[in-house]
């Protein structure tokens, strides 16, 4: 199983290097007061939405599952590497675009955004990304990359559109932001839970699927 892990690490390679060229010029571009910080951060965190989306892709052109599952691992293994996969690319685009975001904090007081502002917006992304790999997963393991596409748009849209409105009821709600650390920090720990549901339900979709 870790050697399809190591496989879709060589795949995303090429792309991580691209992302983080984008991630470099929106830190200049934070850097020189056109974009917030926070803003940066969440960019780091959303990577692990990119990356996955984008090793199915390579996969489908490859047809690469109709040889996987003829490993010793099977198809099990496939769907195991994957969420593997997805879990490590999105820790380390949370810590990655908190430790910018923290650094740049620290590094420059006046830049508007407190400490406690940049770990709330760093923690808001990495929910997003947890919370819809949980349900962009079995979508592309169904359909496949450019249905699942359609899909995910739908899914993001509704997503986002409850998790604005929630963050702003509770920052209207409270008066010090810092109070709204632990609920935000809740968020990442019920994407995390919704992974074990989304597994099996990839994994019985996956076994049932004509390759």
């Amino acid at each position: 199983m870790m050697g399809l892990v190591k496989k879709d690490f060589y795949l995303a390679a090429g792309l991580a290097r691209s992302y983080l060229i984008v991630a470099a010029i929106f830190l200049v571009l934070s850097l020189a007061g056109i974009y917030e910080f926070s803003f940066l951060s969440s960019f780091m965190s959303l990577l692990c939405i990119m990356l996955p989306v984008n090793v199915f892709s390579y996969d489908e052109q490859a047809k690469w599952d109709k040889y996987a599952a003829a490993l010793p691992g099977g198809r099990r293994a496939v769907v195991q590497a994957r969420y593997v996969f997805t879990l490590i690319v999105s820790a380390g685009a949370v810590v990655l675009g908190g430790a910018v975001g923290a650094a740049a904090c620290l590094l420059d007081p006046t830049a508007g955004e407190t400490l406690w502002e940049m770990v709330l917006s760093t923690a808001a992304g990495g929910s997003v990304g947890i919370l819809l790999n949980a349900v962009m997963l079995p979508l592309m393991f169904k359909f496949g990359v450019q249905k699942g596409r359609l899909y995910l748009a739908l899914v993001l849209a509704i997503l986002f559109g409850a998790f604005l409105g929630g963050v702003a009821a509770l920052a209207s709600a409270v008066q010090e932001p810092s109070v709204l650390i632990l609920p935000l920090a809740a968020i990442p720990a019920a994407g995390l839970l919704a992974l074990v549901p989304s597994y099996f339900l990839s994994l019985r979709i996956f076994r049932k699927k004509d390759l």
